[in-house]
């Protein structure tokens, strides 16, 4: 699922992939590099949230907010709407919402 979702994410955002760094340079970072302080769900959505929604069959917001230092130190700020995406988008907002549900910021 990690590998699927990074693959989504490169391929539709054209974002890089991203990398190790070492200590002295930049924190810009790539896909692979993302961390869970990089994603703001709407509206306080969890995993738990939108399974239950999905169950009771209410309108699931499926957008993240996306900000963090690129190349060349170049921001890269976006509001993704999975939605938009048909059923992969939503895969990728579920897979996204699951690997963030456990972290801290």
């Amino acid at each position: 699922a990690q590998l699927a979702t990074a693959m989504w994410l490169i391929d539709v955002y054209a974002l890089r992939v991203g990398g190790e760094k070492s200590e002295d340079e930049a924190d810009t970072v790539g896909c692979c590099s993302l961390r869970v302080e990089h994603f703001t769900f709407s509206a306080g959505m969890t995993s738990k949230i939108y399974h239950e929604n999905k169950k009771k069959q209410k309108p699931i917001p499926m957008e993240t907010e996306l900000e963090f230092l690129g190349k060349d130190s170049m921001r890269f700020k976006q509001t993704i709407d999975f939605g938009a995406y048909g059923e992969h988008g939503e895969r990728v907002f579920q897979n996204l919402l699951c690997f963030c549900n456990e972290k801290k910021k």
